[in-house]
């Protein structure tokens, strides 16, 4: 298949870039008032605070609050570890697209398909230039030969249909003659009807393929421009007439002679057409000579329109049409072949400005959707914190109410979840406006290849044009 470059390129057009499978709830929500259930705050609260615990000179988290901060930290854990799945996943996605590699692939592709495509209209013209000569050389010969024998008429040229007729016609004038002279012949053969048939089966193909080859390859001189060739062709219809008078008046001799002696019949015929050729005593037998003689002028005229009655003449405007035919099939060939890879061709380019504008959008989705990611983290480490903060807080009421010293100075301490900082994005990620002006670029640049391609296809179109103007009959 042609421009293979670019169908590689797009062989993946209309697969996603990437590999995922997005998730429909990332980070659970906290049911604060469950896990102080849970954890039994209210209680463990009360227990040491009858205690004086945590000591009022205590610096260190006591054992209560650590195992809250660790719960969050472990709920933290536990939504970085997702947190950072999901934006490797996004820059897959943003590496899968690799705009700068694609942008330089439809470049490249599209101007070798386009370059392809021009050196196929090239080459189509160049295998027009010997059918052309031939065609040119075809021309010639015709012109040239209408000159030197001064005719100013077309050819004759058969078709298939016409040839099979007359072909056709030949042999029913060599079976009907045979049935008619074989009735004729029965009466005088030893074997009847049978060999009657056989004896003027053989006069009949003699009778009929003298009269046909005669008119093919003799007779036609008498439309020859040279006097000496009309004078051979004169000479020979005055052959053939004699031919056709002496085969049929040999039939019917043979007919007579045939009733009365069995043995010596050739001879008797030979000797009656040398002392008396036209003495026939039985009216059959002049039919008999008549049939022949007709079905042998049939034949005669049949061979003689069987082809152009010039020699020569029918040859020469055979060759020039298959020329024409030849050059004519091999130029809408062209044409066609042409005409296809344009298509294919303009399907590509549309079918890589719509892979680019898909790969801009899912560029657009996936920015926007690590945007979301990373709001939905930090929304949920503020749920965190504050769900850290109120189990904490709800511990150092309950011990503070029930202590008879003074509680920690930590007490009044807030809590907040590790964090850490968002994974820059990597190459892959571009600047929207900036992405869109460069897709709307190679756009602009795979249409520019289109109209190289419409034109170089016009331009073959044209020469092949002029190419059939240079033959046009004058």
């Amino acid at each position: 298949m042609r421009f293979s470059a670019l169908k590689r390129v797009l062989a993946d057009a209309d697969a996603a870039p990437h590999d995922y499978r997005p998730s429909l709830q990332l980070f659970p929500t906290i049911d604060p008032e469950k896990l102080v259930k849970q954890l039994d705050i209210q209680n463990l609260a009360r227990d040491r605070g009858l205690k004086n615990l945590p000591a009022s000179d205590d610096i260190v988290r006591d054992a209560v609050e650590l195992k809250i901060i660790e719960r969050m930290e472990d709920e933290n854990k536990s939504a970085l570890v997702q947190f950072e799945d999901e934006i490797d996943v996004y820059h897959s996605r943003l590496s899968s697209l690799n705009f700068t590699g694609r942008f330089e692939q439809v470049r490249t592709a599209s101007a070798t398909s386009t370059a392809d495509f021009e050196a196929e209209a090239r080459q189509g013209i160049n295998d027009l230039h010997g059918l052309r000569d031939t065609l040119r050389e075809a021309e010639e010969e015709r012109r040239t030969f209408r000159q030197k024998h001064k005719i100013s008429r077309a050819a004759r040229i058969n078709t298939t249909l016409n040839l099979t007729l007359k072909i056709g016609l030949l042999g029913l004038l060599v079976v009907v003659e045979t049935a008619l002279n074989g009735l004729f012949l029965a009466d005088g053969s030893a074997f009847g009807l049978v060999g009657g048939i056989v004896e003027a089966s053989i006069f009949a193909i003699l009778n009929i393929v003298t009269a046909l080859l005669l008119a093919i390859y003799a007779a036609r001189l008498l439309h020859h421009r040279l006097y000496i060739a009309k004078l051979m062709g004169l000479l020979v219809l005055l052959i053939y007439l004699a031919t056709v008078g002496g085969i049929n008046l040999a039939l019917a001799h043979y007919r007579e002679v045939s009733s009365i002696v069995l043995e010596d019949a050739g001879l008797q015929v030979v000797a009656r057409l040398a002392s008396s050729p036209l003495e026939l005593t039985d009216i059959k037998s002049w039919m008999l000579f008549s049939i022949g003689a007709l079905f042998s002028v049939f034949a005669f005229m049949d061979g003689w329109f069987l082809f152009d009655p010039y020699f020569g003449f029918a040859g020469v405007q055979k060759r020039l049409e298959i020329a024409r035919r030849n050059y004519a099939e091999k130029c809408s060939e062209n044409i066609e072949r042409l005409s296809e890879l344009r298509d294919e061709l303009s399907e590509d380019v549309n079918q890589a400005s719509r892979d680019l504008t898909e790969r801009g959008r899912e560029h657009d989705i996936i920015i926007s959707s690590r945007a979301r990611l990373i709001a939905l983290l930090s929304g949920h480490q503020d749920q965190l914190d504050r769900t850290a903060n109120l189990l904490l807080s709800k511990y150092r009421e309950a011990n503070t109410e029930i202590r008879d010293t003074s509680p920690p100075k930590y007490f009044t301490e807030e809590f907040n979840v590790t964090r850490q900082s968002t994974p820059p994005l990597i190459g892959g990620a571009w600047n929207t406006t900036e992405l869109d002006e460069e897709i709307r670029k190679i756009q602009g640049e795979l249409a520019i290849h289109i109209a190289e391609v419409n034109t170089a296809f016009q331009y073959a179109f044209e020469r092949y044009k002029t190419l059939d103007d240079l033959f046009q009959d004058t």
